[in-house]
């Protein structure tokens, strides 16, 4: 099987292949532990579109394919302001999440350091 060499050219051919067959595509995302590749599948058993993922920073857009996708399955008009407002709170929800990671091992050494009572390094005369 040939994988397209563009995820721009993979989503369109993906998006063309639904809309003409929805009841009959499916969509697979598989990832290869031997050589840490994400592969994409589009089929509805007559022709079948691939992508191949080599690189992290092709991420982002296989998860707004995958977004994109998801809405078509649900035959919901794809939006892209809300796509953005997903991941904007996505990425506060991160944030808040090492915020608190941060404030939390913070009080552990806090803690720590008052369960010694100050037995830090003596200072040699």
């Amino acid at each position: 099987m040939v994988y397209l060499t563009s995820i721009e050219s993979f989503v369109e051919a993906a998006t063309k292949l639904f809309s003409d067959s929805p009841g009959q595509t499916r969509y697979t995302l598989k990832f290869d532990r031997k050589d840490n590749h994400v592969i994409l599948k589009v089929t509805d058993n007559k022709t079948c579109v691939k992508y191949k993922c080599t690189e992290a920073g092709e991420l982002q857009r296989i998860n707004e394919h995958n977004m994109k996708f998801l809405h078509l399955c649900a035959e919901k008009p794809f939006d892209q302001e809300e796509l953005d407002e997903f991941h904007q709170k996505r990425i506060a929800e991160q944030k808040e999440a090492a915020e608190a990671a941060a404030a939390e091992k913070l009080k552990r050494k806090l803690q720590q350091q008052a369960q010694q009572g100050g037995q830090g390094k003596k200072k040699k005369k």
